[in-house]
C-alpha cells in the first residue's frame, strides 16, 4: 500500500477531499512550530496566583485564581497572621502591603489590630506591565473576656480569697466604717470596669461607697470588649452603732457637782427649798441613739417636761439606748433642801385688833380686848406649806382658828410657834391685854354746847347730842376713871379732863373718844353731834330707762317695784338728790344727780337695784326697787348679794357682786372677829392688783399692791403713818388684771368701831 493511501485509509483528508501527503507534512510542520510561540506569548501576561494561603482562618470564599476578593476571620487571640503566595508560572513577582514575597514563602507576620485588617496582595507578570491584585479583609474579633484579674476593698478582708470565676463575695465592717474604697481590674486591658455604675477616678481605683447601717450591695460590672458583660457582687454589712453615751448633759436652775463626762454615769447636786421642779436638756452623741428621762422619751437638745422635785433625795434616769440595743444608764441625784421658812404670812385675832399691823419681820403683837371677852382665838397662816404652827403648844391648821384661848384680866401671853421643815423654829408672841373693871373706862364725858343722851354711863359707849345750827365748834372732854389714863378724841392724845374743840359741819358729826389705861386696857366711845343744816337724805325723782316704779315715786317711800320686758337686758337708774350733803350711790357706783348710772344687767327673775345718800359718817338712806324681768327661773344675781344700807345695820356683804371681785363695804375693827378687816372677795385670784383707800376729801389713807385679805389688809389703820383712822365714809379704788386686761372697780366702804 502506498503511503498516501495510508494517510487517507487513516482518514487524513479534509472534508472527504484527500490531501496529497505534501500538503499533510506541511500542515504538521505549521502546528509544530506556532504552537509553541502562542503559549510563550499567554505566559508573558499571566498575573494569577496558584495558591494563595493565610496562616491563620480560611478564605472565604476559597481560592480560585480568577476571584480576587476574599475575607478571613480569625478570633481575637490573634494578633498577627502571615500570607503564602504561590504563582502560576514562574517569573511572576507579587508584593504584599507593600512587601515583595517569594511565591510559597509566607510574609512576615502582619499585625491585627481588633476588627477588619485589609491584605492586598499584587501579582505583576512577567511582561512587568499586567497586574492583578487579591484583597483579604481579615476581620479580627472582639475580646469576650469579662473577667476580672483583681478586687480588692480598702481595709477590708472579704469572705473568700478572690477567683475570677466566683462571683460572689462578703464582708463585714464596724459600725465606725461609714465607706469603703474599691479597686478592680480587668483581664482585659480593653474592658471596662464600673462599680455601682461609676468609672474609676485614678487606675484601678473607684469613688469611695458610702454604707449604710446593715446590708449594702456593691456590683463590680466588667463589660468586655465585645459588650458581654459580667457582674462581681459584694456583699458589705456595717454593724448597728453600739455606741449609747451622751455628748452633754445639764439641769435647768442648777450645776452638777462634776464636770459632765460622756465616760461617768453617776452625777450630784444640790439645790435650795425653794427650786421646786427642773428640766433636762441632753445631747445624745450618736445619731442614731434614743434616750428617756425617767421613762419618757426625750430628743436631743429639746428640754424635758419640768420634773418635780421633792424635799430630799430625787433620783433622775437617763437611759440612753444605742442603735444594737445597747443600754447605757445615767442617774443624777438631785437633793432638795428642807424649807428653812419658819415666817407666818399672817395672823388674825378674832376680838381685838393686832397692833402693829402683822409683818412676818415683827415677832411681838399687842391685841387690847374688852373685859366682856371671855376668850380669844388666833388664826395663824404659814408663809411655807410645809411648816408646823402651834398655839400655846396647840398644833394649828394654816389658816385655821385655834381652840378658844380663856383669857384672864390684864396681860395674857399667847405664844405662836412656827417650825420649818428644816428643823428652824420662830415665835411670834402675842400679848393680849383684858381691860381691868377701873382700866380704860370714862367717868364722864361732857360737851360745853349741849347735854348728851342718854345720859353718861360708864359701860355705855354711844351717845349723840344736838347743837345749834350757828355752832362752829363743840368742846368736848372725857374724865377718866384711872388718873394715869390718856384721852384720845378724834386722833388727838389728850390729859383726862381736857376740852378738845371740834369742827362741825351740817348734819352728823362722829367723835371718837379713845380711852387708854395705863396698863393698856383701851376702850373707845362714840358721840355723835347733830348741827342742824341740811338734813336732807332724800331723792326727788327716780326714772328707769325701761318700766315705770310701783307705786308712782315718793321721797318718803324706799322700796318699790317695776317690770320689764324680757328682752330688756340692762337698765339705768336716773336719780335726783334733793339736798347738798351726801354721796349718792347707785348700786355701789358713785353716780352723779341727774345722770343716768352705769348699765345695771338684768338676769331673769327679780333684780334689785338700791340708790344710797350717804353722809361722811355711817348715816344714809336707801330707796331700793326690784325689777322684775320675765323669763328663766329663780332669782337675779343681785338678789342674793344685795342689801339695804340703813344706820342701824351695816351690810357685812357687798352691795354688787361681779364674777370677779366683790368689796365689802363695811369694816368694824372692834376685836369681835366680825369685819375686823376689808375683806375682798376673789381677790386671791389676782394677785397683780392695786388697792388704794381716800377720804371723803381725795386724802390718801391706805395704798397696797397686791392686797391679799391677810398680810396686806386694811384694818382701820393708815399705811402711811400706822395710825387708827376716824370712822366714817372712805372712798377706794381697786384695779386688777384679768387675762392681761386691766379692770378697776370704786366705791365706798364705811369704817365703825
Amino acid at each position: 500500500m502506498k503511503k498516501s493511501q495510508c494517510l487517507q485509509s487513516k482518514g487524513f483528508s479534509s472534508g472527504g477531499i484527500k490531501l496529497p501527503i505534501r500538503q499533510l507534512l506541511f500542515i504538521a510542520v505549521f502546528f509544530t512550530i506556532t504552537a509553541p510561540l502562542k503559549l510563550f506569548a499567554q505566559d508573558a501576561v499571566n498575573d494569577n496566583l496558584s495558591v494563595l494561603q493565610v496562616s491563620a482562618g480560611a478564605l472565604n470564599p476559597l481560592f480560585n485564581p480568577a476571584k480576587t476578593v476574599y475575607a478571613v476571620k480569625v478570633n481575637t487571640l490573634t494578633t498577627n497572621i502571615t500570607v503564602t503566595p504561590v504563582t502560576a508560572i514562574s517569573g511572576e513577582t507579587v508584593v504584599i502591603n507593600g512587601t515583595t514575597v517569594a511565591s510559597g514563602s509566607p510574609t512576615a507576620p502582619i499585625a491585627l489590630a481588633v476588627g477588619d485588617n485589609s491584605i492586598t496582595a499584587t501579582v505583576t507578570a512577567r511582561d512587568g506591565v499586567t497586574q492583578k491584585t487579591y484583597s483579604i479583609t481579615v476581620t479580627r474579633a472582639a475580646s469576650s473576656n469579662n473577667n476580672l484579674a483583681e478586687l480588692q476593698l480598702a481595709g477590708v478582708t472579704k469572705s473568700m480569697a478572690f477567683s475570677a470565676s466566683v462571683t460572689n463575695y462578703a464582708a463585714s465592717v464596724g459600725n465606725a466604717v461609714t465607706s469603703v474604697t474599691i479597686n478592680a481590674r480587668a483581664q482585659d486591658a480593653n474592658a471596662s470596669v464600673t462599680v455601682n455604675g461609676t468609672y474609676p477616678i485614678s487606675g484601678i481605683t473607684f469613688d469611695a461607697v458610702s454604707l449604710a447601717v446593715g446590708v449594702n450591695q456593691i456590683n463590680i460590672v466588667v463589660t468586655a470588649q465585645n459588650g458581654t458583660t459580667k457582674t462581681y457582687t459584694v456583699l458589705v454589712t456595717r454593724a448597728q452603732s453600739s455606741d449609747a453615751t451622751l455628748s452633754d448633759l445639764s439641769l435647768s436652775g442648777m450645776t452638777l457637782q462634776r464636770r459632765f463626762n460622756p465616760g461617768v454615769n453617776t452625777y450630784a447636786t444640790s439645790v435650795r427649798n425653794t427650786i421646786t421642779s427642773t428640766t433636762v436638756t441632753l445631747q445624745i452623741n450618736s445619731p442614731d441613739a434614743t434616750a428617756t428621762v425617767n421613762g419618757s422619751p426625750l430628743t436631743s437638745g429639746t428640754p424635758s417636761t419640768p420634773i418635780n422635785l421633792n424635799v430630799g433625795v430625787n433620783t433622775i434616769s437617763i437611759a440612753v439606748t444605742a442603735q444594737n440595743g445597747a443600754l447605757n444608764t445615767y442617774t443624777v441625784t438631785v437633793t432638795r433642801a428642807p424649807s428653812t421658812n419658819d415666817n407666818l404670812a399672817g395672823l388674825r385675832v378674832n376680838a381685838g385688833t393686832l397692833a402693829p399691823v402683822f409683818d412676818h419681820t415683827i415677832a411681838s403683837y399687842a391685841d387690847t380686848v374688852t373685859l366682856a371677852t371671855p376668850n380669844i382665838a388666833v388664826k395663824p397662816f404659814t408663809a411655807s406649806n410645809v411648816a408646823i404652827v402651834t398655839v400655846n403648844g396647840a398644833t394649828v391648821a394654816s389658816g385655821s382658828w385655834s381652840a378658844p384661848i380663856a383669857l384672864a384680866p390684864g396681860s395674857n401671853t399667847i405664844t405662836i410657834e412656827v417650825k420649818a421643815e428644816s428643823g428652824d423654829i420662830k415665835d411670834y408672841i402675842l400679848t393680849v391685854i383684858k381691860q381691868n373693871p377701873t382700866d380704860g373706862n370714862l367717868s364722864d364725858l361732857q360737851i360745853t354746847e349741849s347735854t348728851i343722851s342718854p345720859a353718861f354711863n360708864t359701860d355705855t359707849l354711844n351717845y349723840t347730842t344736838t347743837v345749834s345750827s350757828d355752832t362752829q365748834y363743840a368742846h368736848v372732854a372725857g374724865f377718866t376713871v384711872d388718873p394715869n389714863a390718856e384721852v384720845v378724841i378724834n386722833g388727838e392724845n389728850l390729859s383726862s379732863g381736857t376740852f378738845f374743840p371740834l369742827y362741825l359741819s351740817d348734819g352728823a358729826n362722829l367723835t371718837t373718844i379713845v380711852v387708854k389705861g395705863s396698863d393698856g386696857g383701851r376702850r373707845t366711845y362714840r358721840l355723835i353731834i347733830i348741827k342742824p343744816g341740811d338734813p336732807d337724805f332724800t331723792v326727788s325723782s327716780i326714772q328707769l330707762s325701761s318700766g315705770a316704779l310701783s307705786p308712782a315715786f315718793d321721797p318718803s317711800v324706799t322700796y318699790y317695784t317695776a317690770s320689764v320686758d324680757s328682752t330688756v337686758s340692762s337698765i339705768t337708774v336716773t336719780a335726783t338728790n334733793n339736798g347738798t350733803v351726801g354721796t349718792m350711790y347707785v348700786n355701789n357706783a358713785v353716780t352723779a344727780s341727774g345722770v343716768p348710772s352705769y348699765s345695771i344687767p338684768l338676769h331673769f327673775g327679780t333684780n334689785y337695784v338700791g340708790v344710797t345718800i350717804v353722809n361722811n359718817i355711817p348715816i344714809a338712806k336707801t330707796y331700793l326697787m326690784a325689777i322684775y324681768r320675765p323669763g328663766g327661773s329663780g332669782f337675779g344675781l343681785l338678789n342674793s348679794a344685795y342689801q339695804p344700807l340703813i344706820v342701824a345695820q351695816q351690810p357685812d356683804k357687798p352691795l354688787l357682786t361681779d364674777a370677779e371681785v366683790a368689796v365689802h363695804p363695811a369694816i368694824s375693827p372692834n376685836g369681835d372677829g366680825i369685819n375686823d378687816f376689808l375683806i375682798i372677795d376673789g381677790i386671791d385670784k389676782y394677785p397683780d392688783n392695786n388697792l388704794s383707800i381716800m377720804t371723803t376729801s381725795g386724802e390718801p389713807v391706805f395704798e397696797a399692791k397686791g392686797y391679799n385679805n391677810s398680810s396686806k389688809a386694811f384694818d382701820g389703820h393708815s399705811s402711811k403713818n400706822g395710825a387708827l383712822q376716824r370712822a366714817g365714809t372712805y372712798f377706794y379704788t381697786l384695779s386688777y388684771t384679768v387675762n392681761g386686761i386691766t379692770k378697776r372697780k370704786t366705791g365706798y366702804i364705811i369704817l365703825k368701831y
